[in-house]
C-alpha cells in the first residue's frame, strides 16, 4: 500500500527534532495523520475529521496537510485509505473549516452571521483528485446553520456537492435550480427522514452534471434559496460555519490510496 504522506509522518516519531523537520515532505508546510488533528491556517483550520470510525473497519488511515496561505488563498489536501466495509456509510470528511464547527468557533472569520444579514460568502476553489484509487467519494461544501452564536449543536445542515461518484444525496428530490450560473439538483432530507433518525434537516445541492474543479460561488445565494425561495429556513438563524472537503465512503482496491489536492481555496464573508 503506497501512502507517502503517512510514511513520512510515521518516520517523524523516531527522529530527533532536526531530523523530524528534515523528514517532512518538502511540499507540505504542515501535516498530520492523527485522527481529528487541526492544522491552523488563520482564518481557517485544516481538520482531519474521521468522524465515523466505528464503521471504518480495520486498516484505515487518513492524513491532511497544509501548504499555507498565499494571496489570501489556502493550499491544502488529504490522502486516505478506507477498506470496502459498510460501503454506504461516510467514514470521514477531511476538510478546511471557517467559523463554527460543533460548538468550536475559530475567531475573526466573519461567522456566525444571520441569514437575513446582507453579507455575502464568496468562495473560490481549484482542486484535483490524485492517486490511482480515489474510491467512492464526493467533493463538497458542508455548511452549518445554528440558532445562536454560542450553539453547541446544529439546527440544520446545507451541503453543496461540486463533484460526486456515489449517485447523489439521500432525500426528496425537489427538482433543479440554477445558482451562480450552475445547474444543481436540490435535495431535501427532513428530520428523521424515512426513519433514518437524522436529528436536523439536511439541504443538498448536487451538481448536475459534475462541475469544473475551478469554481467561484457565492454561498449566500444557496442559503437565500432555501430561506426565501423555498421557505424551509427561518432567516433569523445563523450561518455558523463553512467547510470544504471530501466525504470518503471507501477505496475500491487495496493497492493505493485516494487523495484530494486543493491548490487554491478561500471563503470570505463580506
Amino acid at each position: 500500500m503506497h501512502h507517502p504522506l503517512r510514511n513520512a509522518l510515521l518516520r517523524l516519531s523516531a527522529a530527533c527534532a532536526i531530523l523530524m523537520f528534515m523528514a517532512l515532505p518538502a511540499a507540505y508546510a504542515s501535516s498530520s495523520c492523527s485522527d481529528f488533528a487541526q492544522i491552523d491556517a488563520a482564518p481557517y483550520y485544516v481538520y482531519n475529521n474521521t468522524w465515523n470510525l466505528g464503521n471504518a473497519g480495520s486498516g484505515y488511515w487518513e492524513c491532511v496537510y497544509s501548504n499555507g496561505l498565499s494571496g489570501g488563498s489556502l493550499g491544502w489536501g488529504t490522502e486516505y485509505y478506507f477498506p470496502d466495509v459498510n460501503p454506504y456509510d461516510v467514514k470521514a470528511y477531511p476538510s478546511v473549516v471557517l467559523g463554527w464547527q460543533y460548538g468550536y468557533v475559530y475567531n475573526n472569520t466573519g461567522l456566525p452571521v444571520k441569514i437575513s444579514a446582507g453579507d455575502n460568502i464568496e468562495s473560490t476553489l481549484q482542486w484535483s483528485e490524485n492517486g490511482t484509487n480515489t474510491g467512492q467519494v464526493d467533493v463538497s461544501y458542508d455548511n452549518w446553520i445554528i440558532s445562536s452564536t454560542n450553539a453547541s449543536a446544529p439546527t440544520a445542515e446545507m451541503m453543496i456537492w461540486t463533484y460526486n461518484d456515489i449517485g447523489g444525496q439521500y432525500g426528496e428530490n425537489e427538482g433543479s435550480v440554477t445558482i451562480d450560473g450552475i445547474s444543481w439538483t436540490f435535495v431535501y432530507r427532513p428530520i428523521n427522514y424515512n426513519g433514518t433518525g437524522n436529528t436536523w434537516p439536511v439541504f443538498s445541492f448536487v451538481s448536475n452534471p459534475n462541475n469544473s474543479s475551478n469554481q467561484t460561488l457565492n454561498l449566500k445565494d444557496f442559503f437565500n434559496y432555501i430561506a426565501y425561495t423555498k421557505g424551509l429556513l427561518n432567516s433569523s438563524l445563523y450561518i455558523g460555519g463553512v467547510e470544504f472537503g471530501t466525504e470518503v465512503f471507501y477505496n475500491t482496491n487495496t493497492k493505493d490510496s485516494g487523495a484530494l489536492n486543493v491548490q487554491k481555496y478561500n471563503a470570505v464573508v463580506n
